[in-house]
């Protein structure tokens, strides 16, 4: 599962110390990035509006199913190795206790 937001990028540049990639990302990717959060300011994060307790509901359950997919997928898989496997076990159950306690 991915966020509807998230967007996958591979850049192939040549071995030039990392000037081409600066210069992409300066020309081509910041004003784009600017753009796409000012949409997403202007439409997601600051607008109002009142949701009815059906759609509360379904984005509650939407939350719910995306929280433990990161947690599985994400943390799952990189705690081990920055952790050890009892470590992130522990971790793991204590992200996962706080988090579904709360639903």
């Amino acid at each position: 599962m991915a966020s509807p937001t998230a967007i996958f990028v591979s850049i192939s540049t040549e071995n030039d110390g990392g000037e081409r990639i600066d210069e992409i990302i300066r020309n081509y990717l910041d004003p784009i990035t600017k753009q796409v959060l000012g949409i997403w300011l202007d439409h997601c994060a600051c607008a109002k509006r009142e949701l009815g307790e059906e759609e509360r509901a379904s984005l509650g359950k939407r939350d719910c199913v995306i929280r433990n997919k990161t947690i599985e997928y994400d943390l799952g898989s990189s705690f081990p190795r920055m952790f050890g496997p009892e470590a992130a076990k522990e971790i793991l159950e204590a992200i996962k206790e706080y988090f579904f306690m709360k639903t």
